[in-house]
């Protein structure tokens, strides 16, 4: 069997100058099979130009290839975490897929990613004002694991917010 991606949660994901608020969004990409498993299976999404395709893509990818920039390095990461008069935005941005890699195994990847000062004295265009620290995360379980990824401590259902890197 090839890998499958069955389940992706993106956790306080903001763009478009920090306009756009996606809160987090959960995508679950099984279907019920005859066993009462869920397996993954195929997906389409349809979104208007300017709905976030680019987005949702990059960030899918973000913990395969950390910090991966989208359409010829236009589109970076780092744009995130700036709102629209070019200053740094603080918070937390979690990114979890879950995939079925095999008839009895599945794998969590993810990675938290949030902005951090640039002390640096040169730091003066927009892009260097802060750096980002990340950290990646791993888990293989079996296939009729009780784990979810979606229980995961990442969101704040009280204060509507990503929980932060530092805790």
């Amino acid at each position: 069997m090839e890998a499958r991606l069955a389940k992706v949660w993106i956790v306080g994901l903001q763009y478009n100058d920090c306009k756009i608020k996606t809160g987090e969004q959960k995508y679950d990409f099984t279907i019920p099979s005859e066993d009462g498993s869920n397996i993954p299976a195929h997906a389409l999404f349809t979104l208007r130009n300017g709905g976030g395709k680019g987005v949702f893509l990059q960030s899918i990818f973000q913990p395969l290839d950390p910090l991966t920039s989208w359409k010829n390095d236009k589109n970076k990461v780092i744009h995130f975490f700036h709102n629209s008069l070019g200053k740094p935005v603080k918070y937390t941005l979690h990114i979890v897929e879950e995939w079925q890699v095999s008839d009895t195994k599945k794998m969590m990847i993810g990675i938290s990613i949030c902005p951090k000062a640039n002390r640096h004295e040169y730091a003066i265009g927009k892009d260097l004002l802060i750096e980002l620290e990340y950290i990646l995360f791993s888990k293989i379980y079996s296939l009729s694991s009780d784990f979810d990824i979606f229980q995961l401590p990442l969101w704040d259902k009280h204060s509507q917010k990503s929980v932060p890197l530092t805790e």
